[in-house]
């Protein structure tokens, strides 16, 4: 429902109560500005001034897209539809375009200034008897011409949905139009350039033909060529890895038999190592621990006899690690870094 701000005492009035605002509040109220567009109407000119924009209209101005899908399609309350016709009733009845007696157009009158005015009829007869106490044949009287009016106005939405929905659809086959239009036309043009390039390309197939046949032979001779050096080359090698490998087995045999001669006259000066290969480092602890007192020893005396022996000795760690390894026949003392053998 539209609302309307008045000049002289700034108050905000909804449309059906300015008649009522300027008998009993603002004498001075002459000029009204919509609340919502802004414009300012003088003396009785926002009568006319039914419908107006929405706060989104208003501020978003070109941005201002409409409602979304899903949401309400700007669709009006009906009960401010309702008081919207009744004042319009009211001021037909004014102006004499509807024949209501005075007495239901001064209802009317009073009418405007409530917005809770029931839609159905014997809510609305009840609601006016009670209200105005006027006789039954004045109710009816105002509610046909409150009918009339509503169906009116139901037949003027009607007919502009339908325009509306004309409209977009018309909108729609146009678009589809267009774009098959398009598809046409590029198809048209692929055809076209297609078989201009398939002439061009049938004359230049020929010459290709003929080139590729000359680029072939020449690549297929070249490849002969170096296929012979290469057979040349690797028959060459061949040969003298073959000559090299019976010089290197000459050489072998000569120092073979140099070697056994001398192993003959000249007797060994070292050692037997097959006496020495069955004594192990792990041996050598044992009989170590055996021959000294009590059958213990501080570690470090082990590592130095370990040391002094035949046999090579690993370091401090492993040796550690398998005395621990083996508790049942060494014990070991931490504090006192001493090793004890344990004779069963």
């Amino acid at each position: 429902m539209v609302s309307f701000i008045c000049d002289a005492c700034q108050e905000t009035v909804k449309k059906p109560k300015v008649d009522n605002h300027y008998k009993f509040k603002c004498r001075d109220c002459w000029v009204l500005s919509c609340v919502d567009c802004g414009v300012r109407f003088e003396g009785d000119q926002y009568k006319e001034h039914n419908t107006c924009i929405s706060e989104a209209e208003k501020y978003q101005g070109a941005l201002y897209q409409g409602p979304k899908a899903g949401k309400s399609n700007g669709k009006e309350d009906p009960q401010e539809r309702w008081t919207d016709a009744v004042t319009r009733v009211a001021e037909k009845a004014a102006a004499g375009t509807i024949s209501l007696s005075p007495e239901a157009t001064d209802i009317l009158q009073k009418m405007t200034a409530f917005e809770n005015v029931p839609r159905k009829q014997k809510k609305f007869v009840n609601y006016v008897h009670n209200s105005f106490r006027v006789p039954p044949p004045v109710v009816t009287s105002i509610w046909e011409a409150l009918q009339k009016q509503w169906s009116d106005e139901k037949i003027e939405m009607d007919k502009a949905k339908a325009e509306a929905a004309l409209a977009k659809e018309k909108k729609q086959e146009n678009g589809t139009d267009k774009k098959a239009n398009k598809k046409r036309s590029r198809a048209q043009s692929t055809d076209s350039s297609s078989s201009s390039s398939s002439s061009d390309s049938d004359s230049d197939s020929d010459s290709d033909a003929e080139k590729t046949k000359s680029s072939t032979e020449e690549k297929n001779s070249k490849k002969a060529k170096k296929t012979d050096d290469k057979d040349d080359d690797k028959d060459t090698k061949s040969a003298k890895k073959k000559k090299d490998k019976k010089a290197k087995k000459d050489k072998n045999k000569d120092a073979k038999s140099s070697a056994e001669g001398a192993s003959v006259d000249e007797p060994s000066a070292e050692p037997e190592k097959e006496s020495n290969s069955k004594v192990t480092w792990k041996k050598e602890v044992r009989d170590a621990l055996k021959a000294a007192k009590k059958h213990k020893m501080p570690f470090q005396d082990l590592m130095a006899l370990l040391a002094k022996g035949k046999v090579k000795t690993p370091g401090d760690v492993k040796v550690k690690k398998y005395l621990g390894k083996h508790p049942e026949k060494f014990k070991l003392y931490p504090k006192k870094d001493a090793v004890k053998l344990i004779l069963k």
